[in-house]
């Protein structure tokens, strides 16, 4: 059996910024430690002996704001921010980044409300003997990338509100995922 999901964080540990008219940028700020993905119904836990591939990744922002990575001084800056993907056992221990994708679970969004495509077959299985989670970190700074949303045409109406940044990602697995 082929399932196909698409996971998000629930909508408090999702990346959200304060609409503020008076500066041209606000930072994006990340829940501490990443989040847990889940699946509609609060389905979170894959099963272990599934067959887990990664399909596309991707996050959505309001229309009319905009997202860039402003990195320190002398450095490039990005207008794509980055997610980190990792497995997390059940049974607890530091998330394992999926090495088959980017760069240690790394990889660069290129646009906002968008399905970037990605395709890797991940091996979780020689890393976690066990059921395990999706943990994803949006956006993903290191204390390189600040993660920016312009505020630049931002209605004066929306000052003072919290906006969230949903990140997600679409998953093809075989065993059905449990509470």
């Amino acid at each position: 059996m082929e399932i196909i999901d698409v996971l998000t964080p629930r909508i408090n540990e999702c990346p959200s910024f304060v609409v503020n008219v008076s500066f041209n940028s606000v930072n994006l700020t990340a829940f501490p430690g990443g989040s847990r993905y889940e699946a509609g119904g609060g389905v979170n836990i894959f099963q272990r002996g599934d067959n887990f591939m990664l399909l596309s990744v991707g996050y959505f922002i309001p229309e009319g704001f905009a997202l860039a990575s402003y990195p320190g001084a002398g450095m490039t800056e990005f207008s794509a921010p980055i997610i980190f993907c990792a497995a997390e056992g059940v049974g607890g221990g530091a998330p394992i980044a999926f090495e088959e994708i980017g760069n240690g679970g790394l990889l660069r969004l290129p646009m906002p409300n968008y399905e970037m495509s990605v395709g890797p077959f991940v091996e979780i299985e020689n890393v976690i003997a066990d059921n395990w989670f999706f943990r994803g970190l949006f956006p993903y700074t290191a204390g390189v990338d600040i993660p920016q949303v312009s505020m630049i045409n931002a209605p004066a109406a929306l000052d003072g509100e919290t906006v969230h940044v949903v990140p997600f990602v679409k998953v093809l697995h075989n065993l059905p995922m449990t509470v």
